[in-house]
């Protein structure tokens, strides 16, 4: 099928369309429903689809509800896991396995796969909750509002971000996840508070009075507490990723509002994980079928990047059957222009079903007037850096006040380098292995402790010989 674009509409979108046409790197996804996925031949089509209309990313949704679209444990039980399979695997091969079929078959065709998760919803009403569900198991674990309700407006159910069980909890199922597949990314939804009202956990209220010594009379104390427990969860989770796969990105989607609906409402600071670093790359969710208001939002989202990737989450818009013509691929092709000349890294589409309708009419404006060419998914040059030693030198440190000798491996690195470096030299050379403050957030790593030079260079000589 060909898509016939109005004239008067084809000269609009031409004008949106930045000079050069088509970027070189640039990361095109689109956001998969678990229902999209549930048989091999469902993952087929989505990465020939894919394929065909030069997407280069899928975000799979593996975690809808605290349950699994995948196999916990699969490999190896480090991370434990206790999740059920998906309700929405019903009926399906018990070893069909849609993620694992999906990295297979995506990597195959040169597409990075995403493992979505749903963060602190857990549970919705109109979700069968099987056996085994963490709202089962943990009922105590359940955020809830002044009100003492567990149910938010829209009939979901929140772990409550705020009790370091949680914390712990998630952190184990997504590195489960994590380091059982070869994912590209781990991609993290409703990662905040469903409203200020919500964070009235019993225990929660307990620890932010005893940690801030202030009482819930002080609004703006406590909805500040709250921000800061959903920061240290990612922040904490971005170093255990990084420790488990480290090529591993984490991203996560947002309220595009960043001041407004992110930061007051559901106490979501994203903009402090960028600067912090907790994120490789932010996806705002610019669901406006304005593609001027897009592109504001997106060149917000750019204006606070601290050097880290925005990709501009846009949305096919829910028009009807009767109402879905070739003007929704015209206005999804004006959005992505829009995010594109904002600035934005990448473009995310909400989601396949939407692109895939009515012969892919929206996949298709999509190719044929903003992703015409193939592109790469950008490079993280904080990712991408290679974590190995160089130029190893005897040095001498001081240690608890102590003149000592050791080898020093890589000078002045980003501090997730150089623990991973750490971790990975103490594994193959058994020497203890350090780090110290350099300048700014940037670290040392060194080898070995000893009072005798000798001693020191032994150990260099024994590094060279296994690479480093």
């Amino acid at each position: 099928m060909t898509v016939r674009l109005p004239v008067l509409v084809v000269v609009a979108l031409g004008a949106l369309l930045p000079a050069g046409g088509q970027a070189a790197e640039e990361l095109r996804g689109m956001w998969v429903c678990p229902w999209e996925m549930n048989s091999p031949a469902a993952v087929e089509r989505v990465v020939a689809a894919a394929k065909q209309y030069n997407f280069n990313a899928l975000f799979f949704e593996v975690r809808y509800r605290g349950d699994a679209l995948y196999v916990p444990n699969k490999r190896t039980t480090e991370f434990p896991n206790p999740e059920p399979r998906s309700p929405h695997l019903a009926g399906t091969p018990a070893d069909f396995d849609p993620l694992e079929e999906l990295v297979a078959r995506g990597h195959a065709a040169d597409l990075q796969v995403h493992a979505w998760v749903t963060t602190f919803v857990v549970q919705n009403r109109k979700t069968p909750t099987p056996p085994g569900h963490p709202a089962v198991e943990h009922p105590e674990w359940l955020s809830q509002n002044g009100r003492g309700e567990q149910w938010d407006p829209w009939g979901m159910a929140w772990l409550e971000p705020a009790l370091p069980e949680v914390h712990v909890y998630l952190a184990d199922v997504f590195s489960d996840i994590v380091a059982n597949y070869d994912v590209d990314g781990l991609h993290l939804d409703y990662v905040r508070y469903p409203s200020p009202d919500f964070g009235r956990h019993p225990r929660a209220i307990e620890l932010y009075q005893k940690e801030t010594g202030h009482t819930l009379a002080d609004a703006a104390a406590f909805a500040s507490w709250r921000r800061r427990r959903i920061g240290e969860f990612v922040r904490r989770l971005y170093e255990r990723v990084a420790a488990v796969r480290p090529s591993c990105r984490l991203t996560a989607a947002v309220f595009a509002s960043r001041t407004g609906t992110a930061y007051n409402s559901c106490l979501q600071d994203w903009t402090e994980w960028l600067e912090e670093g907790s994120v490789d790359a932010i996806l705002p969710m610019a669901y406006s079928r304005d593609a001027a208001v897009v592109r504001r939002q997106v060149e917000d989202a750019v204006s606070v990047a601290s050097g880290r990737h925005i990709y501009a989450g846009i949305m096919v818009p829910e028009v009807g059957a009767q109402n879905f013509d070739e003007t929704i691929g015209v206005e999804m092709a004006a959005k992505a222009s829009a995010a594109r000349e904002a600035g934005a890294d990448g473009i995310v589409v909400f989601s396949s079903k939407g692109l895939l309708l009515e012969e892919a009419l929206v996949a298709q404006a999509l190719r044929e007037y903003a992703f015409s060419e193939p592109a790469l998914p950008p490079e993280m040059p904080w990712r991408e850096e290679v974590v190995v030693a160089t130029a190893a030198e005897v040095v001498p440190v001081y240690l608890r006040g102590e003149s000592k000798f050791a080898v020093r491996l890589k000078d002045s690195v980003p501090r997730r380098h150089a623990y991973l470096l750490a971790k990975e030299v103490a594994s193959r050379s058994g020497a203890r292995v350090f780090i110290k403050a350099a300048e700014g957030p940037r670290y040392r790593v060194y080898a070995g402790a000893f009072d005798d030079r000798g001693e020191a260079a032994a150990l260099r000589r024994h590094l060279a010989e296994l690479g480093y």
